[in-house]
C-alpha cells in the first residue's frame, strides 16, 4: 500500500526538519573569557585548563575544547592575559621582603 502524496510531503518536511536540528546541534559556539567575541570557527584560538595548582595551555582542539574546566581564548594575547591574571591570584599576598 502506497502513502498518499500529502503523507509523503509530510514524511519529507519531518525528515529535513529533523536534518535542520541535527544540523544545528552539532553547531558548537565558544565565547573568549577575556574580550567575549563568540565563534563557531576558533581559529588561532587557545585553550586553557587550570586548577588552584596548576595550568595547562592546548593549541586549540575540539577534544580540550569541550573537556571539563577548559577555558577559550581568541588568540595569544587574550590567553596572556588570562594566564598573567591566573599568576596574580596564585602569587597573592606577595612575599614579604625581608630587607
Amino acid at each position: 500500500m502506497r502513502a498518499s502524496p500529502e503523507a509523503a510531503k509530510d514524511n519529507q518536511a519531518h525528515a529535513i526538519g529533523a536534518i535542520r536540528i541535527e544540523l544545528m546541534t552539532a553547531l558548537q559556539e565558544y565565547r573568549c573569557e577575556v574580550c567575549g567575541i563568540v565563534t563557531s570557527t576558533p581559529l588561532h584560538w587557545f585553550v586553557i585548563r587550570c586548577g588552584d595548582t596548576d595550568l595547562t595551555v592546548y593549541r586549540w582542539s575540539s577534544g580540550t575544547a569541550n573537556a571539563p574546566n577548559a577555558r577559550h581564548y581568541c588568540g595569544e594575547a587574550h590567553a596572556q592575559v588570562y594566564i598573567s591574571r591566573w599568576f596574580d591570584s596564585v602569587c597573592s599576598p606577595p612575599k614579604p621582603d625581608f630587607k
